[in-house]
């Protein structure tokens, strides 16, 4: 699961319906390290916490920690809960980008553009290379499977940054920049 995504659960009872009277539903979530989650906090949730559903609202959860999210469930035949463990996906880390040359000829010096050093669990990772330019950010084809790319820039009075976006296999993403001047 991704934290800049939302997240959604749902309880199933055996031989009740949601809709029947009388049943009540109270979510809650604790934290890998038994913090309590505050799903009252304005904008967590785009459901309430007394539903069968839960929908966490995007970036409230975060990038690689785990949580615990339990419903206690109050019927005319009894009480119970159930819990269910989710850890969120981490973006790809520790990795660059690298252009070679630093410097070069619009429109003429070919360019490498090199994303290097990234590491993930969710493999496998692809990449997307581009500039921004002007307050404009271009990408240099699609999302792919290739770490370089080759490419003749746009010139520019100012060094401008280039950059490598990548994504693990759950679309996970992180991106890294550079200076070029051409």
């Amino acid at each position: 699961y991704n934290s800049g995504s939302r997240l959604a659960l749902r309880a199933m009872l055996d031989g009740v319906k949601a809709t029947d009277g009388d049943v009540a539903f109270v979510w809650s979530c604790t934290s890998q390290d038994g913090t309590i989650v505050d799903l009252s906090a304005p904008g967590s949730l785009l459901t309430s916490v007394e539903n069968s559903n839960l929908v966490v609202a995007p970036n409230v959860l975060q990038p690689g920690d785990g949580y615990t999210f339990r419903i206690a469930v109050n019927t005319p035949r009894g009480s119970g809960f159930s819990e269910v463990d989710i850890t969120m996906n981490a973006s790809p880390r520790d990795g660059s980008v690298k252009v070679e040359p630093a410097t070069g000829i619009a429109l003429s010096t070919q360019f490498l553009i090199s994303a290097f050093g990234w590491f993930d669990e969710d493999l496998p990772l692809q990449y997307q290379h581009g500039f921004e330019l002007s307050g404009k950010r271009s990408q240099l084809g699609a999302l792919g499977g290739s770490q370089t790319m080759e490419a003749v820039l746009a010139p520019s009075a100012d060094p401008y940054p280039v950059f490598a976006t990548v994504a693990d296999a759950y679309s996970a993403t992180a991106t890294a920049q550079t200076m070029v001047t051409v």
